[in-house]
């Protein structure tokens, strides 16, 4: 297709006629501008070097596919459109004092706030808050799963998608997926809102919240998050968000017919096979491992 300076940029932002967008898969460069893209996603600030693994990424496909048919000016011009929206992400994050921290897949990660706080999420998990104002207000968004060990302060707070918790300085785990948001406190005391309910819960309790609804109190006899341990806790969620969470912990795809119907139980992280078994047999359902990183589900 015609070389345009500006293609790929465009192509980043959206705004690509029908037309252009046509021609560009057809070629072939969407696939490679995809690809780089997802390359890219699990990169965070501060202390990553982006170009450099930018320039990683390139020569390790160039080793790995001779034939390419995407010229070394097409190369370059991908070159420049990302590194133009890698500089405008770093001016962002640099002005606005935004961060995100995300764990991969089948992985823990481990991260320190500024004020010394510490927060080990769950894989699949990912956090975002200000830096630049957090000594005025510890404030983060949670997408998933993660245990927080909190520093002595004023409010701490954690704001997901079904309601928020907030401490003064304790250890809680807080788990926040699709239609449920789980809470366990460990040490200290911590104060869960749903819309206008408010809940305390103290060290040994939990509380959870299914489909908007606050559920009563419940007592936990575990001294820590069971999936730091390897286990993976699950109360009155869909089916449906157990097999995502055993994509996340074991890397894989899982098909399944649609089946939302509410699973409490566990599994293990350490056999596929195992895990798969401990969902499937109490509900009743079959399951097949058809290669290392598929698995079809049947009723």
């Amino acid at each position: 297709m015609a070389y345009d300076d500006t293609l790929y940029a465009r192509y980043l932002e959206g705004k690509l006629t029908e037309e252009e967008l046509k021609k560009l898969i057809e070629s072939g460069e969407k696939e490679e501008l995809d690809r780089i893209i997802n390359a890219s996603k699990g990169m965070s600030i501060p202390g990553l070097n982006k170009e450099a693994k930018f320039e990683e990424l390139l020569t390790s496909r160039n080793e790995n596919s001779p034939t390419s048919t995407i010229n070394l000016r097409r190369i370059m011009s991908l070159a420049a459109s990302m590194a133009i929206l890698l500089g405008c992400f770093y001016w962002w994050n640099i002005q606005s004092g935004q961060v995100s921290h995300n764990a991969e897949y089948g992985k823990l990660a481990s991260i320190h706030l500024p004020d010394d706080s510490e927060v080990i999420m769950n894989d699949g998990s990912s956090i975002h808050y200000d830096q630049k104002n957090w000594a005025n207000s510890r404030t983060l968004s949670l997408t998933g799963e993660a245990f927080f060990n909190v520093q002595s302060g004023h409010s701490f707070i954690v704001k997901t998608k079904h309601g928020q918790v907030e401490v003064l300085g304790t250890q809680f785990n807080v788990r926040a997926w699709d239609n449920n948001m789980h809470v366990e406190c460990y040490e200290g005391k911590v104060r869960v809102t749903n819309n206008d309910e408010q809940k305390d819960i103290t060290a040994q309790q939990s509380i959870n919240i299914v489909n908007g609804k606050m559920e009563s109190k419940a007592p936990i006899s575990h001294a820590n998050p069971l999936w730091t341990t390897g286990i993976s806790r699950f109360y009155k969620e869909s089916i449906s968000s157990v097999f995502q969470e055993i994509e996340r912990q074991y890397n894989v795809q899982v098909i399944m017919p649609v089946d939302n119907r509410p699973f409490s139980g566990y599994f293990d992280h350490n056999n596929l096979s195992s895990a798969l078994s401990q969902v499937c047999d109490p509900m009743g359902i079959k399951f097949e491992i058809e290669t290392n990183n598929l698995v079809k589900i049947s009723k």
